[in-house]
This record gives C-alpha cells, sequence and structure tokens, in this order.
C-alpha cells in the first residue's frame, strides 16, 4: 500500500485545474465588466438627478464643473450639450474598462435616451 501521488497523477490533476482555470477567468474578466459598467450607469442615473435638482432653483442644468463630478478608477464622468433645456452625460472608460468593447462610452440625456442600447 503506497501512500501519496505519483507524478503522472499530480499532472493530471494539475492539467485539469488549468483547462477549468482557462475556461473559468475569461467568464470572471466579463463579470468583472458589466458590473463596473452597471456601476456606472447607476452614477449616471443619480448624476441626471442631480441635474434636475440644479436645474429646479437655476435657469439652465449644470455644467460639469458646477457638479463637481469625481471620476472612478474606471469611468470618467462628464457633462456635454448643456443648456436650458438640454444636457448630455458621458461615462467614458479608463484603464481594465476600455475592454469592455462596444461600450467604452456610455451616455444618457435628459429624455433618459441611453446609448448604446446593448450596453443598458
Amino acid at each position: 500500500m503506497v501512500k501519496g501521488m505519483s507524478l503522472l497523477e499530480l499532472m493530471i490533476a494539475l492539467a485539469i485545474l488549468g483547462i477549468v482555470a482557462a475556461l473559468a477567468i475569461p467568464s470572471y474578466k466579463q463579470s468583472l465588466l458589466k458590473a463596473r459598467r452597471q456601476e456606472a450607469q447607476v452614477t449616471l442615473m443619480k448624476i441626471v438627478l442631480m441635474q434636475q435638482e440644479f436645474r429646479m432653483s437655476q435657469p439652465s442644468y449644470a455644467t460639469t464643473e458646477q457638479l463637481s463630478l469625481v471620476s472612478s478608477n474606471y469611468y470618467q464622468f462628464s457633462v456635454s450639450n448643456q443648456g436650458a433645456a438640454t444636457f448630455t452625460i458621458h461615462a467614458n472608460a479608463l484603464n481594465e474598462q476600455q475592454a469592455d468593447r462596444g461600450c467604452q462610452q456610455l451616455s444618457i440625456n435628459q429624455s433618459m435616451l441611453q446609448a448604446p442600447r446593448a450596453c443598458w
């Protein structure tokens, strides 16, 4: 009765572990990208609420500077097309989040039109 594992058994176990890791890691990375994108979407919605609150007491919507928007490690937020009746808020991907193909730039406007649609 031999105790322990042979070299062949150890190599088979490592090969199985490598295959499982090769399948799991890309899925994990995609989940991270999606979670960060959803966090950015929540932030965009919060900024829409900030804009509406600002507009209640001002003649036009706020600029990026007036809202004091803070960038995260994964997105930079900004306001454009700002005026008395319109605004568009953008979230531009930074760092690792740029791997989120097709969803590097998210936006929403005063009418709650979200772009790109496939990312929302």
